[in-house]
């Protein structure tokens, strides 16, 4: 076809014609804009554009509408007509858009390409102010939902601008017909996306809107019956959050907000929107009407929505407790009502009715299908905690009415309370009083309880029991008949126990061997509940066992908890109780046991005090079987325990006998670790002769390979001094020097003889040539080498740099070194080191460890500042560990050797800070964090070093203050604020011992003439980056520095600032300025 369109002419009619396909006009268009076709067009481009304004001008070309290549060619056309842009005219802009986006919607037109090139039409129309008010509902209609379908951000931004250029445009008719249909769709995209612009939409759709079209879209949204509303529930939510804001701030609005409100809750069924709806009103201080929000309590009470009412609860606590028996009726077992009833429990504490609370709760606790429900042990420590807030008129009633009812669990949860208060001594001493001269007033009440036929719950002895706790001996009961009830339980043996505590004149064994009976059944049928009982034995009643109990009834009791895999919890008050520990040590030493480690495990909680000499040797003997018969955990928690005995004192045991200690050396062979222990622990406890016995036996041996015999020889080594150790330590030596690097680990503990120096140190020059940089057998070879004063300082420093690390422990050679020494080396390896700099920390830290042990020698600033001077020059803000872990060391100096740093060290600590933060992009927050620290210790504690030099510290805020527009982190911020107040508002203190020139009032005199160039970086880089700072509080924070700074500066200097302003600057200064002066008013 391109042969034929060889003049003007034929092009414009093959373009024209009616039987030229959307396909053939692109293509021959595009064509003729390249010049690809011999033909030359006069103005060309209006032509194709006239002729494409016209296409998409007629309704009925939807093939032209439809494709996506025809916008996309329009769209690069119209920036090519130069002057002639008016010809948009052409286009019937409204009507064109309205068509094409809801041909896309409702004929569902999936095409991404299509919608990007729509949209980018739709923005050069809004650009070029070629679109008006004209259709605006469809537009709006139809292009919020292509946003559902493309879910671009750009294209939320474009149908923004659209609608807020029509807001001054449109009428009150077009608006509701706007806030109508596209709304709910807008909500929709905000529920799925929750992008800034839709949400700033949404913002405007209710703030302009008449509350007529508010109410029509509620009653619209609230109607519909189909699925969609599920997908809207974050943009309802939302909505409803804005109708707050808007109609709760005049009161005749707020019946409107009641009822608009009330019927959208309604509407939204479910649980949980339900819930984050009241909670916008709950962060809004505002409530609902009674009616509406009882109406919702029994909504929730009949499907059992539990948190919803809890959040009614907060709203308005009378109308949820109106309705507490209603919510206690439909419990059932299994709910999960802890957290509801605790705030039921804690509105009726805030209204001063706990009794009437405790009341309702104790009618479903004694009756009900869902009574365990309410014997819940968190409902009712949360009653008993909350009992200190009843009146005497309140606690006599409520007990009067509990009594009357027979109501034994809510009044055994009073006394406790009761009992808590005073024996606990939580409270104010006025309560604690108070309710001791109730308890007192109330004791006749409470007599009856111990006698009264009607009581036959077994329930009845945990009341008794807290009421014993209560009273003490205060009560009139007979202690022996109580004794001889025939109702047997828990709190049974308990209230017998604590009445033999009171009067040990009634103590019987029949009781505890009843106890003991009824403790074997009741651990074999409630496995559950083992640890609870078993630990309420340890701590509560250990001491009526030490003193009550027979050998036989304690080595029962012994028998039965391990019968059922448990043992006595240990606690400091436990191992006080001599008689039951010697029992436990016999009853270990004697009997096969079955699980013997419960009572290692026992015995290795216990302090070394409790085990007497005697006790220790029947120990270890049963120990030492273990550790050769036993499995390899039994082995393993024997010897540990073995261990913990010999380490105190010279015992004769198995473990000391030397053939025993070879059977256990082939038992441990896996062992290593615990037999060298056990190795230590005896070589350092026991006599010479065992030493010497076992050194013997060790030069015997084949010391190599690591061997277990060749650490033991080293563990005897490192413990003792004996003639035979000095045999094995020569044998030992001989063995290392095989193989220098492999052994140098173990030759750094031992005693080396001075005549073996020379030897080690040729070694240890061979040894080292071949072993990798990297390997950190260096590091024991350099210890070995400081040992014995192998190399020359500068070789050890080398080789410390080369693999040492922060935590290697240089003091003792350091402090061998005079000044000359160390500042040869140090002076050589700084002039040494490459581009990488992560070896400065380490330098840092010797220098740190020089400082320390040479107090004030006149050679560290010229090292420090050579150091800082090579780090400066060669740092890279790639290396951000390295360069934070420099930094760390730097404020450790400053802070441990604040008399170091000299002026010229201060200002070069200056460059280094410009340098970090000129580096810093959108680098790591912590690095700006640190440098901020250094900077403000500077400002802190030597300012006074930089007189007269202010203009390098504006030089580095400024640095920090463009920096910081780069971060990101709250951090950041909140480091600048700190440094601007050390720079602007110093601390008080005397400027000299005869001034009274206050220092913080010459620092402020000082710097102001400079603050003014702080302030219009500041404006400078607002203008450049006004978004940067969209957090609220990095906004705070920022502003809050400037404050500081405009707090400092005087009048005629903010007129400077002003004056030095352009009209945009001046714009940013001012609003700067009037929040400065609105939030400082008064100061």
């Amino acid at each position: 076809m391109d042969g034929k369109l060889t003049t003007s002419g034929a092009v414009t009619r093959y373009l024209r014609g009616r039987n030229t396909t959307v396909e053939e006009i692109i293509d021959v268009s595009t064509k003729l804009i390249n010049n690809e076709l011999p033909v030359y067009l006069p103005d060309k481009e209006t032509f194709i554009f006239k002729l494409l304004c016209d296409r998409l001008n007629d309704p009925k070309n939807e093939k032209f509408h439809y494709n996506w290549r025809v916008w996309k060619i329009f769209h690069e056309i119209y920036y090519q007509l130069g002057d002639n842009k008016n010809l948009l005219r052409n286009l019937k802009a409204s009507e064109v858009l309205s068509k094409v986006a809801e041909d896309i919607v409702e004929k569902t037109i999936l095409d991404k390409e299509l919608i990007d090139q729509v949209f980018d039409v739709f923005e050069l129309l809004l650009n070029e102010l070629f679109i008006g008010s004209r259709n605006a509902v469809k537009i709006l209609k139809y292009f919020i939902s292509l946003c559902l379908i493309s879910m671009n951000e750009d294209h939320q931004y474009t149908v923004f601008r659209y609608y807020s250029s029509l807001r001054t445009k449109t009428e009150d008719k077009v608006a509701g017909e706007i806030f109508k249909s596209s709304f709910e769709n807008l909500l929709r995209l905000y529920s799925i996306s929750q992008g800034k612009m839709t949400k700033e939409m949404i913002e405007k759709y209710v703030l302009y809107a008449k509350k007529s079209h508010i109410t029509a879209f509620v009653e619209q949204i609230t109607t519909d019956d189909s699925d969609n509303r599920q997908t809207v529930n974050e943009g309802v939510i939302f909505f409803g959050s804005l109708l707050v804001d808007k109609l709760s701030k005049n009161t005749k609005d707020m019946q409107d907000l009641n009822e608009l409100y009330s019927s959208m809750i309604r509407y939204y069924s479910t649980q949980e929107m339900r819930v984050q709806m009241l909670e916008e009103l709950i962060k809004r201080n505002r409530t609902l009407e009674p009616y509406v929000l009882d109406m919702l309590v029994l909504d929730s009470i009949a499907t059992k929505s539990f948190i919803l009412i809890e959040t009614i609860c907060k709203l308005n606590p009378l109308v949820v407790m109106n309705r507490t028996a209603d919510i206690f009726s439909c419990y059932r077992m299994n709910d999960n009502v802890s957290s509801l009833n605790k705030t039921l429990t804690l509105a009726f504490v805030n209204a001063n009715e706990l009794d009437r609370f405790i009341k309702i709760w104790s009618l479903q606790a004694t009756s009900g299908v869902a009574e365990k429900s309410f014997l819940n042990s968190s409902l009712m420590q949360d009653i008993a905690d909350n009992i200190h807030t009843l009146s005497f008129f309140q606690l006599n009633a409520l007990i009067d009415h509990l009594l009357d009812a027979k109501r034994i669990v809510p009044l055994t949860v009073v006394a406790k309370g009761m009992c808590s208060i005073i024996t606990n001594r939580l409270y104010d001493m006025t309560i604690v009083n108070q309710f001791i001269s109730h308890a007192n007033k109330l004791k006749p009440k409470f007599d009856v309880l111990f006698t009264a036929k009607w009581l036959t719950d077994p329930s009845i002895w945990k009341l008794r029991y807290t009421l014993l706790c209560l009273y003490d001996g205060d009560l009139k009961v007979d202690f022996k008949s109580l004794i001889h009830c025939k109702d047997r339980n828990e709190y049974y043996f308990y209230t017998c126990f604590k009445a033999i505590e009171i009067d040990p004149s009634i103590e019987n064994p029949k009781i505890f061997s009843r106890y003991l009976k009824w403790l074997s059944k009741e651990l074999k049928s409630k496995s559950a509940f083992n640890s609870s009982l078993v630990s309420f034995i340890s701590f509560r009643w250990i001491k009526i066992i030490e003193v009550s109990f027979s050998d036989s009834q304690i080595k029962k009791l012994l028998a039965i908890l391990l019968e059922d895999n448990c043992f006595f919890e240990a606690h400091p008050f436990f191992f006080e109780q001599e008689r039951i520990l010697d029992i436990i040590f016999e009853y270990f030493c004697d009997s096969s046991l079955e699980n013997p480690e419960v009572f290692i495990e026992f015995f290795e909680s216990a302090p070394i005090q409790v085990f007497s000499k005697q006790n220790r040797i029947d120990i270890l003997k049963v120990l030492n079987d273990l550790c050769i018969n036993g499995s390899d955990k039994l082995r393993i928690l024997s010897i540990n325990l073995a261990v913990k005995l010999l380490k105190y004192s010279i015992i004769e045991s198995p473990f000391s006998d030397l053939s025993n200690l070879k059977v256990l050396f082939k038992k441990f062979a896996q062992f290593p670790a615990e037999a060298l222990s056990l190795v230590s622990s005896l070589c350092s406890n026991q006599t010479s002769q065992f030493t010497e016995s076992l050194s013997s036996f060790l030069l015997k041996q084949n010391l190599h390979d690591e061997s277990l015999m060749f650490k033991v020889s080293h563990t005897v080594l490192t413990n003792s001094k004996d003639s035979a150790s000095q045999k094995l330590n020569a044998k030992f030596i001989e063995v290392a020097q095989s193989d220098i690097v492999r052994y140098a680990k173990y030759l750094v503990d031992l005693p080396l003889p001075s005549n073996e120096f020379s030897k080690l140190k040729k070694l240890i020059i061979e040894g080292s040539k071949g072993v990798n940089p990297a390997d950190p057998r260096l590091l024991d070879l350099l210890k070995l080498s400081i040992r014995i004063d192998c190399f020359r300082p500068i070789h050890i420093l080398a080789l410390y740099l080369n693999v040492g690390t922060e935590s290697f422990d240089l003091k003792e050679w350091v402090s061998s070194l005079d000044d000359e020494a160390f500042f040869y080396c140090f002076d050589l390896v700084i002039k040494s080191l490459g581009e990488k700099n992560d070896k400065y920390p380490l330098l840092i830290n010797l220098l740190q460890t020089f400082i320390d042990n040479s107090k004030e020698s006149p050679i560290v600033p010229t090292l420090l500042s050579r150091s800082l001077s090579s780090f400066i020059s060669q740092y890279d803000p790639n290396e951000e560990e390295s360069n934070l872990i420099f930094l760390n060391a730097i404020q450790k100096l400053l802070v441990g050797s604040n008399k170091v740093f000299t002026a010229y060290l201060i200002e070069q600590l200056l460059v280094l800070l410009n340098r970090v933060y000129s580096s810093l992009e959108n680098g790591s927050s912590m690095v700006f964090v640190k440098a901020s620290d250094i900077f403000s210790f500077i400002l802190i504690y030597h300012r006074f070093k930089l007189y007269r030099r202010d203009h390098l510290l504006l030089t580095t805020v400024i640095c920090q203050l463009k920096c910081l527009f780069k971060q990101t982190s709250q951090s950041s911020a909140v480091a600048f604020e700190r440094v601007v107040t050390n720079l602007c508002q110093p601390p008080n203190k005397l400027s000299g011992t005869q001034s009274l020139v206050i220092h913080s009032d010459r620092v402020k005199e000082a710097i102001r003439p400079y603050l003014p160039v702080l302030v219009l970086n500041y404006v400078s880089l607002k203008i450049k980056d006004p978004m940067n700072f969209t957090t609220q509080e990095r906004k705070e924070k920022l502003e809050s520095a400037m404050f500081i700074v405009l707090q400092t500066l005087k009048e005629e200097e903010l007129q400077v600032i002003n004056s030095s302003l352009d009209e945009s600057g001046r714009v940013v200064f001012k609003s700067l300025y009037d929040t400065f002066r609105k939030d400082h008013s008064f100061d």
